[in-house]
C-alpha cells in the first residue's frame, strides 16, 4: 500500500507561530483534564476489573490495535496486577 503524504508546505500561509501555540495550549489543557479525570476513574475500574467480561476486554484491545503496535498492546495484559487498595481512591 503506497501512502502519499499531503504537501504540508502548501498550508504554511494558513498558520502562525502564535496561533499554533494557542491551539496546542487549548488542546493540551482539554486533553490534560480529561486524562487526569480518566486516570482517577481507572482506580475505580481497578476495583471492578474482575467483573468486566473477556469479550469486552478483547473488543477494547481490538480498538487499541488501530493506534498501537503489538509490543505496546502487551502492556494491557497486566494492567491491574498491582494491589487495588494501593490506589488513591
Amino acid at each position: 500500500m503506497d501512502m502519499q503524504l499531503p504537501d504540508f508546505m502548501s498550508y504554511r500561509d494558513r498558520f502562525s507561530n502564535n496561533g499554533f501555540i494557542e491551539k496546542i495550549s487549548r488542546i493540551a489543557k482539554r486533553a490534560g483534564i480529561k486524562l487526569v479525570y480518566v486516570a482517577v476513574l481507572l482506580y475505580v475500574l481497578h476495583k471492578i476489573w474482575g467483573e468486566v467480561s473477556d469479550d469486552v476486554k478483547e473488543k477494547a484491545k481490538s480498538k487499541l490495535s488501530i493506534w498501537f503496535d503489538e509490543d505496546e498492546l502487551k502492556e494491557t495484559s497486566n494492567i491491574f496486577d498491582e494491589d487495588p487498595t494501593s490506589g488513591p481512591i
